[in-house]
């Protein structure tokens, strides 16, 4: 359990780093794409009814860095995201820097 964790740390600091390398217009699906190559998950599972702790990390710092990086409105980030609801977006944006900062690693908060 603890490898798995360092693991995951890991790969996402290192999804991190890319993140910050866009621009603030990047794009939403580079977004997706990213986090997913460095999670280790597909598109489909990040995009189902899926509440595991894994898929749900990833939501959440999909949320973050896609209201860090492009100028989407939480409701645009929520249908993109399978038809979510803009509070559920607002939650994982503010919780992602959180979970983060328990990783050892702090992040800006976002608009």
């Amino acid at each position: 359990m603890e490898r798995r964790r360092k693991q995951a740390n890991a790969d996402i600091r290192r999804a991190n780093e890319r993140l910050l390398l866009m621009h603030r217009t990047g794009s939403f699906d580079q977004i997706i794409r990213r986090i997913c190559r460095a999670m280790r998950i597909s598109t489909l599972e990040l995009l189902s009814d899926r509440r595991n702790s894994e898929i749900v990390l990833a939501r959440q710092a999909i949320f973050y860095w896609a209201c860090r990086r492009t100028r989407l409105s939480l409701p645009e980030i929520g249908r993109k995201m399978g038809g979510r609801d803009h509070t559920t977006v607002l939650h994982g944006k503010r919780v992602y820097p959180k979970k983060r900062a328990a990783m050892g690693r702090y992040l800006k908060e976002t608009r």
